[in-house]
């Protein structure tokens, strides 16, 4: 009789929840619900999902919610899901290290065009601990770099006009391939498609191109069909399975885009072997950043590091 009794409580608070949550939109005049908004109206902006954060009776309005989407709400799923995963990775960005540098010295844009599964995070979590504003995968407005960047490509203006926020300085994993179909937009790989408006368009910027001794075809034959995308649908990138073509290909990026910026002294240029021991010494002595802030990232910003 007991249990039954928390159920007719616990179903009547989550209803009177909805209702609430109705009532606000109707009075804005939006109808549309979705998990974000919902979250929102009843947790504190910015709200969070971390329930060893969350009030006593927060942290119920959570379980209940969770309950209505077990018993079948699947359209929020997607959205709460999504969330999550946001606000887990910016919780782990917020406590990453912190190494503000007095004075960078590298001029900006910085450019990181390594190739993916080369660093890109490792890369982007570094300029971030240094204190410098930096872009990764995604634009200042929420969309994919790559994308971005190939519309201004074909419109033959600066490379990353309304691809970063006013002071994003460094940008990293800045290509793209789709995930599922070729669409209108397959792929674009800007150190590959186009280093040449890199060139001429930011003159005095800054290029890095981190790369692994060996182990990056394993990495990209494993990692979210990477390689099958690419055979399918980028024509800029080797169209067989042997290995060796593929180990070549990786090799010729970095010296291509070495020999590209040669003739141009005003870009600054750093190759780095994250193989090396001394990387984050390199880069320190390159940018003036603090090798500390150098370490081991994965894609979803979980970092180990040395010291």
């Amino acid at each position: 009789m007991i249990q039954r009794r928390y159920v007719y409580i616990g179903v009547c608070c989550l209803g009177a929840c909805v209702l609430f949550t109705w009532q606000l939109r109707f009075a804005t005049g939006k109808t549309k619900t979705d998990a974000d908004h919902f979250l929102s109206l009843i947790f504190p902006s910015p709200y969070t999902t971390d329930e060893s954060s969350l009030s006593g009776d927060n942290l119920r309005t959570m379980n209940l919610f969770r309950a209505a989407q077990t018993l079948g709400n699947s359209t929020m799923a997607p959205s709460l899901s999504n969330q999550v995963k946001r606000t887990k990775r910016a919780r782990r960005k917020k406590r990453a290290r912190r190494r503000h540098v007095e004075h960078l010295k590298v001029p900006t844009p910085i450019f990181v065009l390594s190739l993916p599964k080369s660093g890109t995070s490792s890369m982007y979590m570094y300029f971030t601990c240094g204190g410098i504003h930096s872009t990764h995968t995604y634009s200042g407005t929420g969309g994919r770099l790559g994308i971005c960047m190939r519309k201004n490509y074909l419109t033959n203006t600066p490379l990353l006009d309304g691809c970063g926020g006013l002071n994003e300085k460094m940008f990293s994993d800045i290509g793209y391939v789709s995930q599922s179909n070729p669409g209108s937009e397959p792929c674009f790989y800007p150190s590959l498609q186009a280093l040449d408006r890199i060139i001429r368009d930011y003159p005095n910027s800054t290029i890095i191109v981190s790369y692994r001794s060996n182990g990056w075809h394993d990495s990209i034959t494993t990692y979210n069909h990477l390689k099958d995308r690419w055979m399918s649908w980028c024509d800029v990138f080797p169209n067989t399975s042997v290995p060796q073509v593929w180990d070549d290909f990786y090799v010729e990026h970095r010296h291509r885009i070495r020999r590209a910026v040669q003739g141009h002294p005003t870009i600054r240029y750093l190759e780095i072997d994250l193989k090396d021991p001394m990387a984050g010494h390199q880069l320190e002595n390159f940018t003036g950043i603090s090798h500390e802030c150098f370490g081991n990232c994965k894609p979803n910003f979980r970092c180990t590091y040395k010291n």
